[in-house]
């Protein structure tokens, strides 16, 4: 015979129920548990959290939460535990394998660059693909800007709204796949949306959260380069050559162009040896308490990283607070007040001529990189000069020399608000006002030494 029973608000419950009885204990979202009495008169139960039913409820347009089965488009969640597994410097990058449909193509450029995300396919040849990025109701400008001329000469990745943003501050993201899922987003929504709901503060005792994470980057995948013949062309030994068809090597010694006489020896590794590993140490710490009337949140997180080039780096620091007010049973106001500080130093170029990457991939075969590594040098005159292989080159320089006098820094600060009030009438009418601003102030720096060749444009 089958008897059942619901709990008070408390979670206590009364059953009549016989010795050998077994409890079915079930709730909505919540993982069904079976408990056998075994004689007792007291059984307590906990219930673990059924996440696969729990993803079945969604955040649509306007931070509206429906069911998914009521939905008549794709939509899919991501909690932030899926996002911090393998995290990255530029959040959206995590989404990587975790959403079907997605494709996240990342920005070579490493810690502080961009990354370009396609929701189910391209739409437009010519325009852009992009979804619509919204924060907590609010769509965000996920502009990318790009310093420079691009072109062969290159130009630095500006890095995108997006990607500024503290991935542990994050509680889930939502993506709504094609026009339909962020109809009331009017255009802005065509290529799709990612809806992304930010952590907020909780009632009852104060809580501390604190999160660290360290991640090490290594060039995965470096072109095949041959090491048999030296530098030169040929068939013939030439100090001033950029290339790389000079005399079979055969541990001949040769003079350098900088003087230097050394046993002519393939350089097989080069390339591999030119890079050093990148990392990335994120640290994060989360304070959150209130009453049921009023929930406040705080958090400041910091992202350390270093590329996989030479003087390649990225600091970034997240301020967060939240504040969350029930004035009576129908008002309630939420306030949100974010400052983002990030600072870039030596973003390499997406161009060949301009960025050492280009200028190692052209190196000679021969040349040892410890003699590449002796970038400089005094003349007579007490000018300090580039030493390269070919003087005057407009078009490649001493790698070294490019990552230690052609400098960039990159300087962003961002402040992002929100108020937010809402007046409910009845469980099926509420009224809802918004406003927000996003502003971010950027300043960039570029230091060339008078002894660089590369043209501008």
């Amino acid at each position: 015979t089958a008897v059942g029973t619901t709990t008070d608000a408390q979670g206590n419950f009364v059953l009549n129920a016989p010795d050998n009885g077994t409890l079915v204990f079930s709730y909505i979202g919540y993982l069904s548990q079976e408990v056998t009495v075994n004689g007792r008169s007291t059984i307590n139960v906990t219930l673990v959290e059924d996440s696969q039913m729990l993803g079945e409820v969604v955040v649509t347009a306007l931070g509206i939460e429906r069911a998914s089965k009521s939905l008549n488009y794709a939509a899919q969640t991501v909690k932030t535990a899926d996002l911090n597994q393998a995290k990255e410097t530029n959040l959206i990058n995590s989404l990587a394998g975790k959403v079907a449909g997605v494709t996240i193509t990342k920005n070579a450029t490493g810690p502080g660059s961009s990354s370009n995300v396609v929701l189910r396919g391209q739409r437009s040849v010519f325009g852009s693909n992009q979804p619509l990025y919204v924060i907590d109701g609010v769509p965000m400008d996920n502009t990318s800007r790009e310093v420079g001329t691009g072109g062969t000469h290159g130009s630095r990745d500006g890095g995108d709204g997006i990607g500024m943003l503290n991935s542990d501050d994050i509680e889930s993201m939502t993506i709504l796949k094609g026009a339909s899922a962020a109809a009331l987003y009017g255009s802005l929504g065509q290529n799709g949306a990612i809806i992304i709901t930010t952590k907020r503060g909780k009632s009852g005792k104060i809580t501390v959260d604190y999160t660290g994470n360290t991640t090490i980057d290594r060039p995965f995948i470096l072109p095949e380069v041959q090491s048999e013949y030296g530098q030169g062309a040929g068939g013939v030994y030439n100090a001033n050559s950029e290339t790389s068809w000079g005399p079979k090597i055969t541990g001949q010694t040769v003079t350098l162009w900088n003087g230097s006489q050394v046993s002519m020896q393939g350089q097989p590794d080069r390339i591999k040896d030119f890079y050093r590993d990148g990392s990335s140490l994120t640290n994060t710490i989360g304070i959150s308490g209130g009453s049921e009337k009023m929930q406040t949140y705080f958090s400041y997180g910091n992202n350390q990283a270093n590329g996989i080039l030479q003087n390649h780096s990225l600091d970034r620091h997240n301020f967060d607070f939240k504040i969350d007010n029930q004035i009576s049973d129908k008002l309630s106001f939420f306030t949100k007040l974010s400052y983002i500080v990030e600072d870039v130093d030596n973003k390499p170029f997406t161009g060949e001529r301009n960025d050492a990457t280009g200028s190692i991939y052209h190196a000679p075969a021969s040349i040892p990189l410890s003699e590449m590594q002796k970038f400089e040098y005094t003349d007579a005159l007490g000018n300090l000069r580039q030493s390269y292989w070919l003087p005057g080159s407009i078009y490649l320089s001493n790698p070294y020399w490019k990552m230690n006098r052609q400098v960039f820094f990159e300087q962003k600060r961002r402040m992002i608000g929100l108020i937010q009030a809402k007046y409910k009438f009845n469980d099926w009418l509420d009224f809802q006002v918004r406003g927000s601003m996003d502003r971010t102030d950027m300043s960039t720096e570029n230091r060339m030494h008078n002894d660089s060749y590369e043209l501008s444009g």
